[in-house]
């Protein structure tokens, strides 16, 4: 069994899944107040989102308890309709807070749960199925479309851009009566594309890996939002405000909660590949509760159990070290930051994609139209429609192969995408001399020549600009050093002084002089992220790297305590650099 999902879940990273969402239904708010009621109850910013784009969000209680989480996308042709993904046990919650709060605003909310069902496309490969099912999409409409309808046949199917694995994916909403028939097909489509069927275990593995945590599981409306680590993707702090906010404030700017939910790697004596640990296990250490373990799962990748946990501050310190005890039973314990595994981002793959048609096409027969690489550079323009290489590489392969009209409209479109793109001028005067049309042919010519010109003459501008910025930056710093050196010279003992000069030493380069200003701030306010920062920086340039990475792991511990997961991020990337 384990094998099996194992190669199911390798299936899913490298190439694409399929499986049924039967635990999640869908919600439609609509009426020309819904925009304004959302912006005001929802903890991310409503109004800014563009129609055809949807957004990670949650419902809090006054106290910023989490009483919901789900997806919300803006409906492409009507701006007063939105489109509510979440858990099927939530959207009775969701549409009773809402109803309760609503007064004179008009709005209306239609639970379709009942009148469909989910199918979820997911992984690497998943625009690939698009293209396999029939779909005309365009494939530069992908990568900034979240929610859109497509008609297969007769049958319309609406579409939402969401993941549970954490790879790329798409879910597919079918209505009951056309659900057999189109779940005939989606499984006819994705087995000839060599993808695989996931069940539950398999899904949640991967969700788990992913770093994904669930509501009413992971966590729940016990919690205060910043305790689940989904605050930095859920919540917009200058939207204005929502119920929850004015908590949410004081906890930010105080910067640190008793309890928040990390990742935890669990190693034990004895590796048992099916056995994992009940859920809201008490951990302890020494007979005292340092945590409660969440969602746990034995990893094929990693070859451990992989967990989410809600730990005390002292214990959640990225890649801390502790033996523990769960469920009666001693084991060895690492706190990690989610996901458990590397995720490539959308532009990643794309960058993937196109790096593989490459080695693909050095490889095939020239003679013969390399439909795999065309494929793959099709693939890598839906995750990012702005990748000039692949736009080029695709042309100039169906240029070769005499499929011009196809090249020179891939050409215009990167024109248009980038005016200034040099080579897609050249290739479409090359195309056209293919086509015998001449005078096409050498205003192309003469638009690449301009261009280039254009961007010749701007790189001298910006080239002298940037000396310009360079040097009043250079005397604004000379400035700010010579006010805090007069602060010093009255009080050596001003934080602000101290961390003001060192961070000007180091805009400066002179790293090693910093050196002593920004040790002295840090003693005098250790919670000073900046100059850990600056200090590592110094350390680092002045030779001393042992230092630099010595004073990042103290930092990754501060900011573990306090909570913060984007300072943790640039922390751990800092490290690896």
């Amino acid at each position: 069994m384990i094998d099996k999902i194992a190669y199911c879940l390798k299936i899913l990273r490298e190439q694409a899944a399929y499986y049924l969402a039967n635990d999640y239904g869908l919600l439609c708010i609509s009426g020309k107040d819904a925009v304004n009621y959302l912006q005001s109850q929802t903890s991310n910013d409503v109004t800014n989102l563009e129609p055809g784009h949807g957004q990670l969000n949650c419902l809090l209680d006054r106290k910023a308890h989490v009483l919901a989480h789900f997806y919300l996308f803006k409906e492409t042709e009507s701006p007063g309709v939105f489109y509510l993904v979440a858990r099927k046990e939530q959207i009775p919650v969701i549409v009773h807070h809402l109803d309760e709060m609503l007064f004179a605003a008009q709005v209306n909310f239609s639970d379709l749960s009942q009148q469909g069902k989910f199918i979820a496309i997911a992984g690497p490969r998943c625009n690939g199925f698009l293209y396999q099912f029939g779909i005309d999409v365009n494939l530069t409409d992908l990568p900034t479309l979240d929610s859109f309808e497509i008609k297969v046949g007769e049958t319309i199917i609406r579409i939402f851009r969401l993941s549970l694995t954490g790879d790329p994916s798409y879910f597919l909403w079918i209505k009951n009566e056309d659900f057999p028939r189109i779940y005939e097909s989606v499984m006819d489509s994705a087995k000839q594309l060599g993808f695989v069927e996931l069940n539950n275990t398999a899904i949640e593995i991967a969700r788990v890996e992913a770093g994904l945590p669930l509501f009413g599981i992971d966590f729940s409306s016990e919690n205060l939002l910043p305790e689940t680590g989904l605050e930095s993707s859920t919540v917009s702090y200058t939207k204005g405000c929502f119920t929850g906010q004015e908590v949410l404030a004081r906890v930010k700017s105080h910067g640190m909660v008793a309890k928040a939910l990390v990742g935890l790697v669990i190693e034990r004596a004895v590796l048992d590949q099916s056995h994992t640990f009940p859920i809201c296990s008490a951990i302890t250490v020494s007979g005292e509760e340092i945590g409660v373990l969440k969602s746990n799962v034995f990893s094929p990748v990693l070859n451990k159990i992989i967990a989410f946990a809600f730990l005390k501050r002292d214990y959640r310190v990225s890649e801390k070290k502790c033996v523990v005890q769960i469920n009666n039973e001693s084991v060895n314990t690492t706190v990690t930051i989610p996901p458990f595994i590397p995720i490539l981002s959308r532009n990643q793959l794309a960058q993937k994609f196109y790096e593989e048609a490459v080695q693909l096409y050095i490889r095939e027969d020239a003679t013969i139209l390399p439909l795999q690489t065309i494929i793959l550079l099709q693939e890598a323009l839906a995750f990012d429609p702005k990748l000039e290489d692949a736009y080029e590489a695709l042309a100039v392969i169906l240029g070769k192969h005499d499929q011009l009209d196809e090249a020179i409209a891939l050409m215009k479109t990167l024109a248009a995408l980038n005016p200034n793109a040099v080579m897609a001028h050249s290739n479409l005067s090359q195309f056209y001399v293919q086509q015998g049309n001449k005078e096409l042919a050498e205003e192309e010519k003469a638009i690449a020549l301009s261009i280039r010109m254009k961007l010749a003459a701007a790189e001298a501008v910006a080239e002298s600009k940037q000396k310009e910025e360079a040097q009043k930056d250079l005397e604004e710093t000379k400035r700010r050093m010579s006010m805090f050196e007069q602060v010093l010279a009255i009080d050596n003992e001003d934080f602000f002084a101290n961390a003001g000069i060192g961070e000007c030493l180091v805009q400066l380069k002179e790293y090693d002089k910093a050196i002593p200003y920004l040790k002295k701030a840090i003693i005098l306010k250790a919670s000073h992220m900046p100059s850990y920062l600056a200090l590592s920086k110094a350390y680092k340039n002045s030779g001393a790297v042992s230092e630099s990475k010595n004073l990042l792991e103290q930092a990754v511990e501060l900011a573990s305590k306090r909570g913060d997961t984007v300072i943790l991020q640039q922390l751990r990337d800092l490290l690896v650099s």
